[in-house]
């Protein structure tokens, strides 16, 4: 026990004076530890009390020992932090001014989400996402044979979370046609491939469309096929 009956020096002889103040030095260095509650006191001291194993303070109006804090490391009810606190195993002496342990988490817990969730790309929840289900949204994009559902002189969008592959064989009906991409819902095109008009030949092209990223081939196109690699069907 490393308490002190009062927090004052009296005048007193030298040797004893010194004692005193040792003593007063040790109390503060010790956080007034005891068993029971120290006899001398003032708002904001520390008490660190060796029969529950926690840190306690004394109140600002110096009539309680309040919201102890573990001496060993376990959860205990209450941090103060000047009037406010965060609350946890129970409830705290002021609710009002309280933020409980579930709110909390709140804002510092980020879940997990599904697979398909990752997949889909369109969730806006913040989570955290596994080295393994990384790996896995990224081994799932495969070749889709969507030329029946693909046109020229049409507009399609990529909603998925990934870039994704175009190649495309067609036969063009006029020199001036290519594969553009925009990136700005359609209103600025960049071409990114040509196909060459040539009568009953065709040609091929491949490019990457990025998320959210809008594509089409810019005229008239008989088409051979059209695929894609991506994370989900069209």
């Amino acid at each position: 026990m490393t308490q002190v009956p009062s927090l004052s020096v009296e005048n007193d002889l030298a040797q004893q004076v010194r004692q005193n103040i040792n003593a007063l030095v040790g109390a503060v260095n010790s956080h007034h530890s005891g068993a029971s509650a120290p006899t001398a006191f003032v708002p904001w001291q520390f008490w660190a009390d060796t029969s529950s194993g926690t840190l306690k303070i004394r109140n600002p109006a110096n009539t309680a020992w309040v919201h102890p804090l573990s001496l060993f490391g376990a959860a205990t009810t209450a941090l103060a932090m000047g009037g406010n606190k965060v609350t946890g195993l129970a409830a705290g002496t002021d609710p009002a001014d309280a933020v409980t342990l579930a709110q909390l988490q709140g804002y510092l817990t980020l879940t997990s989400a599904s697979q398909a969730v990752w997949n889909a790309g369109v969730s806006t929840t913040e989570t955290v996402i596994s080295p393994a289900k990384l790996v896995a949204l990224l081994n799932s994009r495969k070749w889709y044979d969507v030329t029946a559902s693909r046109a020229a002189v049409t507009i399609y969008t990529n909603s998925t979370p990934l870039p994704i592959l175009v190649t495309i064989t067609a036969d063009a009906l006029t020199i001036s046609c290519f594969f553009q991409v925009s990136h700005d819902g359609g209103t600025t095109w960049v071409s990114v491939c040509h196909f060459v008009e040539a009568g009953g030949f065709y040609s091929s092209a491949t490019a990457e469309v990025p998320a959210g990223a809008k594509y089409r081939i810019n005229v008239g196109a008989s088409l051979v096929f059209w695929s894609e690699y991506r994370v989900t069907a069209p």
